[in-house]
């Protein structure tokens, strides 16, 4: 009887073990289903869609509900949930998988086959980028030299200021255009010059201020490795960049940039 009692009260304790709840889940994409069975025609095989975003988007979202399961970051969404981890140094793995879940995001949403796409930006957004680069043309020469130039991992952003004027962030490994403190804007493996060392006191000037930055990211560069390895392999970043640039859709670009006064 005394081992029945036993055997009954291990399988209720295993019945009852708590799980993760995936209130996080990955996103559906417009032209997913299409995406999935082709991939992005002239950006992305079907195999290099899929691990792009199928795969790495559902392992980000699965470590981020390991990591949030019960407590106030459980119901936010990723870009909340970075803004609210960027200055807390003891949840920087949540900070970093919300960030790189909601960068992935940005990116994907953005993106059209290359082969079709007849977008362009809207009146506005083409004047904002003719005030700050004169040109899409130069815009599209100095953001795919900032994605080249960018040895590692990371990201680079177009993004809208506070005083409404592009300009463009590249951001290391899980960086953030949203948070000066969480930018990482230089790669500190390498050896730090006076200038980035000034630029570095700049910004811990400008945290303990907490000094804000109100940028709007309004497109984002995935110049991750398994971004672009499974289709270009280690030596074709500049070819994937290129394509990369020929797939944007203005018309959801467009939509990101804040029209108000």
């Amino acid at each position: 009887m005394f081992a029945r009692s036993t055997i009954r009260a291990c399988n209720k304790a295993t019945i009852s073990r708590p799980v993760t709840r995936l209130i996080h889940s990955v996103p559906k994409l417009k032209n997913q289903n299409h995406y999935e069975q082709v991939g992005i025609p002239g950006l992305y095989s079907a195999e290099g869609f899929k691990t792009a975003w199928n795969d790495h988007q559902s392992h980000l979202l699965t470590k981020l509900n390991n990591l949030t399961v019960d407590t106030d970051n459980e119901a936010r969404i990723p870009l909340h949930i970075l803004l609210n981890t960027a200055t807390k140094s003891d949840q920087a793995h949540i900070f970093n998988n919300a960030s790189q879940a909601h960068n992935n995001h940005l990116f994907f949403q953005a993106l059209t086959s290359p082969e079709t796409n007849q977008t362009k930006p809207s009146a506005l957004l083409q004047s904002r980028i003719n005030k700050s680069f004169g040109s899409l043309e130069e815009l599209r020469e100095q953001f795919l030299l900032a994605a080249d130039l960018l040895l590692g991992n990371g990201w680079v952003f177009l993004i809208e200021g506070p005083d409404k004027s592009l300009g463009i962030m590249s951001c290391y490994n899980a960086g953030t255009p949203y948070h000066i403190a969480r930018a990482q804007l230089f790669d500190l493996n390498r050896i730090i010059d006076s200038e980035v060392h000034q630029s570095i006191e700049a910004i811990s000037g400008a945290v303990r201020s907490k000094e804000k930055n109100f940028n709007i990211a309004l497109l984002a560069a995935n110049v991750w490795e398994h971004a672009y390895l499974t289709d270009y392999s280690v030596s074709g970043k500049t070819e994937y960049l290129e394509k990369w640039w020929a797939s944007i859709d203005w018309d959801v670009v467009s939509s990101r940039l804040y029209s108000g006064n």
